[in-house]
């Protein structure tokens, strides 16, 4: 299995970079002046690094009238991280993760696959198995314009409409992968990455043979363009009609119009076509407009996004795209329906005092090509305080109401996210 091997590998190169770093540290306890003048020794780099400690707990209400119970989970994410001090260019990042259920037991369908599955199908899905793994495991080095990590990492591009970490969920989506960024060019930055394995929200490591391609210009007192391909090839069977090339581009800015008011708007088309081993055809389209207004730290924005779709030509599908930040909090549309995805929505934001901050999201889904119709409404709200000690605290909403699309589903959270 390649993508398995190029985990263990990438892993494997990690642990043995650092041990190599430490045996170099060894033999150079008597740093050169030059050494001394450029930032240090090896051991500085290795000793010299800083510990980083997430703790975000969560409570999710999931009713959903297609279920008799609700799903209702209480869950601890713990992230525990090291970076090295640069040496030469060069420092590391190792991340441990653990995600544990609290007190409430097994009342929600983790999602987890095969052993990590608590077997739970007569309640909701709330995706955050149980699990401790390593999350992230990477070499990196950084010389003037260029920029490489070479292991398993997060990957967010853009809006994180394509390619993302799903940082909602308890247990973050990563890559087996090799990251390269450029900005030797001035205002052009170009992104390249290669995936081997994706390793999903459900435990579940896939295959792959992904090329990524991102390349950002940005327009003075106007706005960043980006134009980007991505090559999803996967080599698991059982995902391999996911396998697919897009290419597309996106304008992206904001004009100041005064001192307290701004105007933002956004524009970006794509088009998506089935990769050789997938077995249906795909060829279709992706739409995004909004324009949006903001008046010192409040807000509105209204947009448009569609995915086509249709019996003939597939669906156009993003599986590596953070899907909650997409269309509703509710997940309705994780997938592109058969008939494709209209999602019209409002949205508005502003503070409530000085360090609580809400945002109010209207969407109307409907089909974007013939038959289907109305799918539905919902509503989407969040309020979050930052406290004095740096801890946040969240209640969050979610209401879809059913026009044929699925079933009538609320979800509510409650969370609160404390970092060191």
């Amino acid at each position: 299995m390649a993508g398995k091997s190029f985990h263990s590998a990438t892993c494997l190169f990690t642990f043995l970079a650092l041990s190599t770093l430490g045996v170099h540290a060894v033999a150079q306890s008597q740093p050169s002046a030059r050494e001394s003048k450029a930032g240090g020794t090896i051991i500085d780099a290795l000793t010299g690094g800083k510990v980083s400690l997430g703790l975000r707990y969560r409570i999710e209400v999931v009713d959903a009238d297609n279920f008799a119970k609700k799903a209702t989970a209480s869950t601890l994410r713990t992230a525990l991280g090291y970076k090295t001090g640069t040496y030469k260019g060069f420092d590391a990042f190792i991340q441990m993760e653990d995600v544990s259920d609290i007190g409430l037991g097994n009342r929600y369908n983790n999602k987890g696959f095969d052993g990590f599955s608590n077997g739970v199908t007569t309640r909701p899905v709330v995706a955050d198995p149980d699990g401790t793994d390593l999350l992230q495991a990477f070499v990196h080095y950084k010389n003037q314009g260029s920029d490489v990590k070479l292991g398993v990492q997060e990957i967010t591009l853009d809006d994180h409409r394509f390619i993302g970490n799903v940082g909602w969920r308890q247990h973050h989506q990563s890559y087996d992968a090799i990251r390269y960024t450029n900005t030797d060019i001035e205002n052009l930055t170009i992104n390249y990455a290669f995936i081997s394995s994706v390793n999903r929200i459900f435990r579940q490591r896939v295959d792959s043979a992904h090329h990524l391609l991102n390349a950002q210009y940005k327009l003075k007192d106007i706005g960043t363009i980006t134009g980007y391909t991505y090559l999803l090839k996967y080599r698991n069977s059982a995902f391999k009609n996911a396998s697919t090339d897009t290419f597309g581009v996106e304008f992206k800015g904001a004009h100041k119009m005064n001192v307290k008011t701004s105007l933002t708007y956004e524009a970006e088309f794509a088009h998506q076509i089935d990769e050789g081993r997938n077995a249906n055809h795909v060829d279709a389209n992706y739409f995004h407009f909004s324009l949006g207004g903001k008046y010192q730290k409040y807000g509105v924005q209204i947009g448009w996004e569609r995915l086509e779709g249709s019996a003939a030509d597939g669906q156009f599908q993003t599986p590596l795209a953070t899907l909650h930040a997409m269309n509703g909090w509710a997940d309705m549309f994780l997938s592109t329906p058969t008939n494709g995805l209209d999602d019209i929505y409002v949205k508005v934001f502003g503070p409530l005092g000085k360090k609580a901050k809400w945002n109010l999201t209207y969407h109307d889904f409907s089909s974007a090509s013939g038959g289907a119709g109305d799918y539905g409404t919902e509503f989407d709200g969040v309020i979050t305080y930052k406290s004095s000690w740096k801890q946040v605290f969240g209640l969050k909403g979610a209401f879809y109401n059913s026009d044929g699309f699925k079933t009538d589903t609320s979800k509510f959270w409650f969370f609160t996210v404390f970092k060191f």
